[in-house]
């Protein structure tokens, strides 16, 4: 499973920076939040917490709240220099799609939510907002796909019976 992730960020990066496909992160990272400066793990601590991700993830089942805590989960571990966020939704939609869930899209209009509820959730103020958004686009998006399965599928209609003139209706 660990190898797995690795392979999902070996797509997310091919293109744009092959050299550091698949790899773990080699020096320090951390972003800027409101709250200030938010470090994640180190460099030597990242494979220990891909080995129990990995162990995690192999044992739950793929239903949204897996998806999600997935997504979350890698994004704190944050194990490579760059690709972090596109390989966790990459992986929490294979979750979905495995348990029978659309793929959800994280839109350029939710990008600041978004942003914000993973900096709500690392700051250690729950992760409420986080899985609000996502159920939130889950259920749009199966309401999206419902309505395109209606229109594409035009179920015929019986032809009405006529009666004919003094028989009864069976």
């Amino acid at each position: 499973m660990e190898s797995d992730v690795r392979n999902l960020h070996r797509l997310v990066m091919l293109r744009s920076a092959p050299e550091i496909a698949r790899r773990y992160a080699n020096q320090g990272r951390f972003v800027l939040t409101d709250a200030g400066r938010h470090g994640f793990p180190s460099p030597a601590e990242v494979p220990a917490l891909m080995g129990d991700f990995a162990h995690w993830l192999s044992a739950a089942p793929p239903t949204p709240a897996t998806a999600f805590e997935a997504h979350r989960r890698l994004v704190d571990i944050h194990p490579f220099n760059d690709g972090n966020g596109r390989t966790a939704r990459l992986l929490m939609n294979l979750i979905l799609i495995r348990g029978g869930y659309p793929a959800v899209a994280v839109r350029p209009d939710d990008r600041v939510p978004y942003l914000d509820a993973l900096q709500a959730a690392q700051a250690g103020r729950g992760t409420a907002a986080f899985e609000r958004l996502l159920y939130e686009r889950l259920d749009a998006t199966l309401g999206e796909s419902l309505s395109a399965l209606r229109q594409a599928v035009v179920v015929p209609q019986k032809p009405a019976r006529r009666r004919a003139a003094g028989k009864p209706e069976p």
